[in-house]
């Protein structure tokens, strides 16, 4: 405690005169009692109404009041007040306090790109058709694709469609990849020639369809791992009318070869990729 800390203790105390009949005629104050011969024995049970530890005084209007100072008292007296009595209950929990400020924003994670191309290849080496890209985390998996044209002449048939893919992240590790790729041929040359089903591919093999693809740090690298070829399942049998190509072991090739129209026809060649990340 900071100040000196006392207990106020009122007690009124009655002498009894020898033989224990008579009653003393005066009142005995503190100036008649000798100190340090009052003990807590003397102290009538029951005439102290009322205390308290600390500098304020100890009331009870019915007795006259006296103050012991901490230092009169037993050791382990004092060591009881200091100490306290035992913990009340547990109060009721206050109201909810007002809401805190929004701390910073995190740090947002990192976000991955799935990239694929589309190529082909007219007798001069695969040439880039196609590009498609999309930010992948979606739990469901990110699908992307699209269409293109281009035309195969017979000087430049059979020519070949390929497709490679990668995923652009600061990460290390592959990612799924399932390719699906739908292509149809037309007469550049017979006026409202229909358009026939040339060849499917669906899924990078005759198992699951699943392929698994690099993930690489940059633009640069992803240009680079998609000349790469990936393998595409196109079934039992090569489609295209008029195609020369021999049919892969277990129907997995990495390029689908498609004729020109005839000796003299060009054809139009449709080609719808989807492209799933997952």
């Amino acid at each position: 405690m900071n100040k000196a800390t006392t207990i106020l203790v009122c007690v009124f105390a009655s002498l009894l005169v020898a033989g224990g009949s008579a009653t003393a005629a005066t009142l005995i104050t503190s100036a008649d009692i000798q100190n340090g011969t009052i003990q807590s024995a003397d102290i009538k049970d029951g005439t102290i109404k009322h205390y308290d530890i600390g500098d304020k005084e100890v009331r009870n209007h019915n007795l006259k009041k006296a103050t012991i100072k901490m230092g009169k008292l037993a050791t382990s007296v004092q060591d009881k007040i200091k100490k306290g009595g035992p913990a009340g209950p547990k109060g009721p929990a206050g109201p909810a306090g007002p809401a805190g400020p929004a701390g910073p924003a995190g740090t947002p994670a990192a976000t991955e790109y799935g990239v694929a191309n589309v190529y082909v290849d007219r007798g001069a080496g695969p040439s880039r058709f196609a590009t498609f890209s999309a930010s992948l985390g979606s739990p469901a998996g990110t699908t992307i694709g699209g269409h293109l044209r281009f035309t195969c002449t017979p000087a430049q048939a059979p020519c070949k469609v390929s497709l490679g893919a990668a995923v652009i992240s600061p990460n290390s590790g592959t990612t799924a990849f399932y390719p699906r790729l739908v292509i149809h041929q037309e007469s550049a040359v017979t006026a409202d020639e229909p358009m026939v089903f040339c060849e499917y591919a669906d899924g990078a093999n005759h198992l699951t369809g699943i392929d698994q693809v690099s993930k690489v740090p940059t633009l640069q690298a992803a240009n680079t791992a998609m000349q790469t070829p990936r393998s595409m399942n196109i079934g039992g049998s090569l489609d295209c009318p008029g195609s020369t190509q021999v049919y892969p072991t277990n129907g997995t090739l990495t390029q689908i070869e498609v004729p020109a129209g005839s000796a003299t026809d060009n054809a139009f060649y449709d080609v719808w990729a989807t492209l799933t990340f997952q």
